[in-house]
């Protein structure tokens, strides 16, 4: 994550992150304080905190019941991911407070 202003980079996501498909969405905080990765088949939805990285901590959000492809991730701001799945021939839109 890089300060477009300074060019500085702010911090490095673990190694394991991005680490799958080139499908997969990524969504950063808008303060840079968490990167959020979830796989394109919606089977996982994970969030890494720059402040636990040194811990190598990692948060897995639930994702939903019957979902088979997650078609959108982002933060609506700081603490709160919306993701959007594709469910049995429909959409489900999940929001979670992450703290």
């Amino acid at each position: 994550v890089y300060d477009m202003a300074s060019g500085e980079e702010l911090w490095s996501a673990p190694a394991a992150f991005g680490g799958g498909s080139k499908s997969d969405l990524i969504a950063v905080s808008p303060d840079g304080m968490l990167m959020a990765e979830g796989d394109d088949k919606g089977q996982s939805l994970v969030v890494y905190s720059k402040e636990k990285l040194n811990d190598d901590t990692k948060t897995e959000l639930p994702v939903l019941n019957g979902a088979n492809k997650l078609t959108f991730l982002q933060f609506a701001d700081a603490k709160r991911i919306v993701a959007s799945f594709s469910v049995q021939g429909g959409s489900r839109v999940a929001v979670y407070d992450v703290e």
